[in-house]
């Protein structure tokens, strides 16, 4: 499986490896959204620095974010914290913030991101 989802104390930890198509990025959306304490998650941090390759397009990202906001309706204090080097992952991630109204913040690693959860006393 290109993506697995780990639950944490206070949120999620979603790591891709491989490559991933746009149907396993959606699969993990709806996943982490399907939590049954979604509304008690705090972060949901997003790792796609094994990624070598994907399918997911503009389109997925917007389907994605349409259902964050959705969710948003369930838990509107969740940040989200993406980790990627990858130019194309990260434009992606731009049109998702375009849509979605969940604070986001990039990374390029996990520690880094972790700190910063860390920060916002949300780790």
């Amino acid at each position: 499986m290109p993506f697995q989802i780990t639950r944490e104390q206070r949120g999620i930890y979603k790591k891709f490896s491989g490559f991933v198509s746009k149907t396993e990025f959606l699969q993990s959306v709806f996943e982490a959204q399907s939590d049954p304490d979604y509304d008690r998650l705090a972060y949901s941090l997003n790792d796609f620095l094994a990624v070598s390759g994907h399918d997911v397009g503009t389109r997925h990202v917007e389907t994605a974010a349409a259902y964050a906001l959705g969710a948003e309706l369930i838990n509107p204090k969740i940040k989200i914290a993406i980790v990627c080097i990858d130019q194309d992952i990260r434009d992606l991630v731009g049109r998702f913030t375009a849509i979605s109204n969940y604070p986001l913040a990039l990374f390029t690693s996990v520690e880094e991101a972790r700190n910063w959860l860390q920060l916002m006393q949300y780790a």
